[in-house]
């Protein structure tokens, strides 16, 4: 189970959840700064804090989850 070999191997190197959860951080964060832009292409959600609470919510558990996923990675692995 330790050998980067066989199919156990495979997905304790695999990083797609990683680098899902860092794209989709990616798009949180343009969303987070379109939002504090009061003339961009959502100005009208500018006053809107929960909307902006929940943005900021939602890249701090996607941080958290990375952060995890990096650390333990066979925690998210099922079989």
């Amino acid at each position: 189970m330790a050998s980067n070999k066989g199919s156990i191997g495979r997905f304790r190197r695999d990083s797609t959840l990683v680098t899902k959860a860092s794209g989709i951080m990616a798009e949180v964060d343009t969303l987070r700064a379109l939002l504090s832009d009061p003339v961009g292409s959502i100005a009208a959600a500018h006053s809107d804090s929960v909307l902006s609470l929940e943005l900021a919510r939602t890249r701090s558990l996607l941080d958290s989850l990375i952060t995890d996923a990096r650390k333990h990675k066979g925690r998210y692995i099922n079989f």
